[in-house]
């Protein structure tokens, strides 16, 4: 009986450190595999957060456009006519001269009168453009910001007909006169 006793005490104690080597073994895979994995697993995912907040900013980038910013009016403009598949509009610097003078005279009278004067007697050809086949002119008084100018622009006919021709070549001008500020954009095509 006492040989019997020792032999289930012996295989009660084998079996309790077999039991203490799976749970032993079971702490060391998750120490050593599931939780480095776990955590592999949440950097990966951190890191996917960071790119794809990188990429919204990109995006929010490019959508964003400073109030005060011909640059940001004429990237819209420019991506507008991308999608159309119309020639984007490179900066001409005599067109950028005369876009200063013309957002500045709009600050006292609002109107195409003086595109429409120069053009008249060809003035605006001879000085500014004169390899121009054709000429636009589209104006804008106290938008807060460029897309809702942008977006105005578009829903106006004779202003949507200017960014939807083939012009190649333009410039636009903002002039602030207080809490007003008043946009020129000229076109021309070569």
């Amino acid at each position: 009986m006492k040989n019997q006793l020792i032999k289930l005490d012996k295989e009660m104690k084998i079996s309790i450190i077999a039991g203490i080597l799976i749970v032993a073994l079971s702490i060391a895979y998750y120490l050593v595999i599931f939780i480095p994995k776990k955590d592999i697993l949440e950097l990966e995912k951190q890191k996917e957060m960071i790119i794809l907040e990188q990429e919204n900013q990109k995006i929010e980038h490019e959508r964003r456009i400073d109030s005060y910013s011909t640059d940001g009016l004429l990237l819209l403009i420019n991506n507008y006519r991308t999608e159309k598949s119309l020639p984007e509009i490179k900066i001409n610097q005599k067109l950028c001269d005369f876009t200063e003078i013309r957002a500045k005279e709009i600050q006292s009278n609002f109107s195409h009168a003086g595109f429409q004067s120069r053009f008249n007697t060809n003035m605006l050809y001879n000085s500014y453009c004169p390899n121009c086949l054709h000429m636009g002119e589209n104006l804008a008084e106290d938008y807060s910001e460029n897309q809702v100018l942008f977006n105005a622009w578009l829903a106006s006919k004779a202003h949507k007909e200017n960014l939807d021709r083939p012009f190649n070549i333009g410039c636009l001008g903002m002039y602030k006169e207080g809490n007003h500020i008043y946009v020129a954009l000229e076109l021309g095509q070569y």
